[in-house]
């Protein structure tokens, strides 16, 4: 089983690609399965909008909330597809991680990486057998506010995004920075990649991606 992951702040392409990679790659001639954002599914049923992040006890268990549904999400795909079967997930386990050393007191990112499903799902980042990591580059065009992510500054993202790749080197996950801002050539990337960690993997793209 393998697992490609779209990480990165909000506001950087991040489901755009993810959606894009589900139209335009074929593993194994089939079509890879996605996994959708945690935080969104959640922020959008509990109708959680506008400074959330201002409320730290909130702001913690949220993140809490999105840590554990995202555990059971990797566990739930895992136990219900054959084991070839490749996942492309919009987001990871770490971006809870970096909100909460963003935005919450040190003890929240202290008892959240004490977290037994956290470390279950650091073990599995940590896999380069299993897992492909990417990281997006904010890029200022792509700044915007849906009222369901935070309302940040570009420099935010930029913290963020700086946090993200520091916690990624601290933890032995490699990991792809994707700085480029076309569409296509983030996809190409990701296809390259794919290809390369994983050779005997069969990959196959539309609308020549590679």
């Amino acid at each position: 089983m393998k697992w490609v992951f779209i990480c990165g702040a909000h506001s950087v392409g991040k489901t755009t690609l993810w959606n894009y990679l589900g139209k335009h790659l074929l593993i194994e001639n089939q079509s890879p399965a996605l996994l959708s954002e945690v935080a969104r599914e959640i922020l959008t049923a509990d109708k959680i909008v506008d400074g959330f992040e201002d409320d730290d006890a909130m702001f913690q268990s949220l993140n809490y909330n999105i840590l554990k549904a995202q555990h059971a999400k990797l566990e739930k795909a895992r136990h219900s597809k054959a084991t070839d079967t490749l996942f492309i997930s919009d987001r990871g386990p770490l971006d809870p991680i970096c909100y909460l050393q963003m935005f919450a007191k040190i003890d929240g990112i202290k008892n959240a990486m004490e977290l037994e499903h956290v470390n279950t799902m650091i073990k599995m980042l940590q896999d380069a057998n299993e897992a492909l990591v990417f990281v997006i580059k904010p890029h200022k065009p792509f700044l915007e506010y849906d009222r369901v992510r935070i309302n940040s500054t570009f420099e935010e993202l930029l913290e963020y995004d700086q946090i993200m790749r520091q916690l990624m080197t601290d933890l032995n996950i490699s990991f792809v920075y994707i700085e480029k801002t076309d569409l296509h050539l983030r996809a190409k990337l990701v296809a390259e990649n794919m290809k390369s960690r994983w050779p005997k993997l069969a990959v196959k793209c539309f609308d020549q991606i590679l």
